[in-house]
């Protein structure tokens, strides 16, 4: 309501500038209009983040009913990975806005398959039960795969190709690093978690990016573990009565 009376205000002495004809009184109200206008500006500003952080605030307490021991939150606080060791279970929580109820995708630790670290499409490095593999995330294929253990043989190969190139520009900025996981689940067989979704690029070598990566890695890695702690396990056979 205040808001909406400051920019009334602001109209209201932006008509009166044009409809005097006395100079002074027409800079007067300009002046007054133009106040008015930023001042409503940053009132909807200060609004829309005191909103922002109270659904956040909420969201914070949406996430703490779901049993868990470890989580991840997004950037945006709509999207959270949770790792509940006391059940040996992985939850992804997932909204598409700050309003809606979070849905939720529940598996056992041993529904757990694969887990890749993925960025712009490419897989960065990839662990499945039995270990790295040459390639997998079902319908996405190996041939991006990079393994963490490369050998220089392949690393100059690469750079070859790439001297190839000519003068054409070489892309050094990152719009999306996200870790997809694969489950037991013939409906979506496949989730996803996203450390970075950016409209912009965010460059390689940035301490932004870094840091993204570091903690993108480092839940690839307990995944890894999870997925390692159940690799052997069997689902027993009965037979037919």
């Amino acid at each position: 309501m205040k808001i909406i009376l400051i920019v009334i205000l602001s109209i209201i002495y932006l008509f009166l500038a044009f409809s005097v004809d006395h100079i002074v009184p027409a800079r007067i109200f300009l002046f007054l209009a133009i106040a008015l206008f930023i001042w409503g500006y940053f009132e909807y500003r200060k609004e829309n983040f005191r909103r922002e952080d109270e659904l956040i605030e909420e969201t914070e307490k949406e996430i703490l009913q779901f049993p868990h021991t470890q989580r991840i939150v997004s950037e945006d606080y709509l999207t959270a990975l949770l790792l509940d060791e006391q059940n040996n279970k992985v939850c992804i929580l997932k909204k598409e806005d700050y309003d809606e109820k979070f849905r939720e995708i529940e598996v056992d630790f041993h529904q757990l398959y694969e887990a890749a670290i993925v960025e712009d499409g490419k897989i960065l490095t990839l662990f499945s039960k039995g270990g790295f593999l040459a390639g997998s995330l079902l319908e996405e294929g190996g041939t991006s795969v990079i393994h963490l253990s490369e050998t220089e043989e392949q690393n100059e190969k690469d750079e070859e190709e790439n001297d190839g190139l000519g003068d054409r520009d070489v892309e050094d900025g990152v719009f999306k690093l996200s870790i997809k996981i694969v489950i037991d689940d013939l409906k979506k067989p496949i989730v996803e978690f996203s450390f970075l979704e950016s409209d912009e690029p965010i460059l390689k070598d940035s301490e932004e990016y870094k840091d993204l990566l570091k903690e993108c890695t480092e839940w690839h890695q307990k995944l890894s573990i999870i997925i390692k702690r159940y690799e052997k396990e069997r689902v027993p056979v009965t037979r037919w009565s």
